[in-house]
């Protein structure tokens, strides 16, 4: 039932199975990081800063409906970019994960539960770290958030602007000013974003909204 539990289709797909990650040992290992306590306090700060930014200000509910969600991934996958400095962004297929991965990761609810959410993070955590090592995990986790958080709010959280993520992106791929726009269109007519102006300077500061 552990191996089950890692083992999804796409793992499978990838050919999991045969490697040392999925042994019995270091599948019970693993599972022992949902308890460490540096991995359980990440989670905890993230659900609060995720929830949030997701809420516009709003009380908490103790839920992310489909939106915030929606919200969330599409920042988690320019956060992602940042971490391996890959400039090429597929907004089509990050649209399509998102649609494909929502009824999962909300167990077929119209909305993700906190448990839900430490459920994804835990995973994302584990496939996003070379070592079954609970600092780094917590480690992976707090560093992504701050990617996606804008750290200059004193009340609440603020998601970064995409637009400004998306800049960052382009300074530490290199981007050229055209591949940038390019990106950067392409990026928000997908979501629906309003393009606005994509200047030449490659700033990597926030804006105040909750960027969605």
């Amino acid at each position: 039932k552990l191996k089950q539990s890692y083992l999804d289709d796409k793992a499978k797909a990838a050919g999991a199975e045969e490697v040392v990650w999925y042994t019995p040992e270091n599948l019970l290992a693993r599972d022992a990081l949902k308890r460490d306590e540096a991995v359980v306090k990440s989670i905890e700060s993230a659900w609060l800063a995720i929830h949030s930014a997701s809420s516009n200000g709003g009380p908490p509910t103790g839920q992310l409906r489909r939106a915030g969600y929606s919200t969330m991934v599409r920042k988690l996958y320019l956060a992602m970019k940042l971490q391996t400095e890959e400039g090429e962004l597929e907004a089509t297929s990050c649209l399509t994960a998102i649609e494909e991965d929502w009824e999962e990761d909300a167990d077929g609810k119209e909305y993700m539960s906190k448990d839900d959410f430490f459920k994804c993070w835990f995973q994302l955590a584990d496939l996003n770290t070379d070592n079954v090592d609970g600092n780094e995990y917590a480690a992976w986790i707090t560093g992504t958030v701050a990617k996606v958080i804008d750290g200059s709010h004193q009340s609440g959280s603020v998601y970064r602007e995409d637009i400004e993520m998306i800049k960052e992106i382009g300074e530490v791929a290199e981007l050229s000013k055209k591949e940038l726009q390019e990106q950067w269109k392409e990026w928000a007519l997908t979501f629906g974003l309003d393009l606005g102006e994509l200047d030449d300077e490659r700033a990597t500061g926030s804006k105040t909204s909750n960027g969605t």
